[in-house]
């Protein structure tokens, strides 16, 4: 299990808002980003203190989007597939100008389609030195299909 850390709100509760995986903690840009998540919010301190939330199954990792397993959602329907990943890593990778119109977006999540896409978010990861796995969640009728199609418009 990958440690992960946290901004708490002001009750003392975790948050995915500001919520980091280990790998993406070790970076300073990833902690600004997080801070300025925070900065959104009316209940977290941006200048708080980042706190151990490791085992907090709800809690995802808001640059990379894994969860505390360190596993990354797969969403298919019966047609197609999408890896959920966040617009953060994809920038950090340097794949955010690759991606096609063929995956989907919404807020700062990016839905990558299963047979380009999901291939290179996969190979950038892996040149990065990166682990990954992946759980598929599959839905006949995804709400995923509904979002806004890639662009860097937004």
């Amino acid at each position: 299990m990958d440690k992960f850390v946290c901004i708490p709100t002001n009750q003392g509760t975790g948050t995915t808002e500001t919520c980091l995986c280990s790998l993406c903690y070790e970076n300073l840009e990833n902690i600004g980003y997080a801070r300025n998540l925070a900065v959104k919010t009316n209940d977290i301190d941006p200048y708080g203190d980042f706190v151990d939330c490791t085992g907090n199954d709800a809690l995802n990792c808001c640059v990379c989007g894994k969860n505390a397993d360190g596993i990354y959602i797969f969403h298919t329907d019966p047609g197609h597939g999408w890896l959920e990943v966040t617009r953060a890593e994809c920038t950090r990778l340097g794949i955010l100008d690759k991606i096609s119109h063929y995956s989907y977006q919404r807020g700062d999540k990016v839905y990558l389609e299963e047979d380009c896409d999901a291939a290179l978010w996969a190979n950038a990861k892996k040149a990065a030195g990166e682990e990954f796995t992946f759980d598929e969640q599959h839905l006949d009728e995804t709400p995923i299909r509904d979002y806004q199609s890639f662009g860097l418009d937004i």
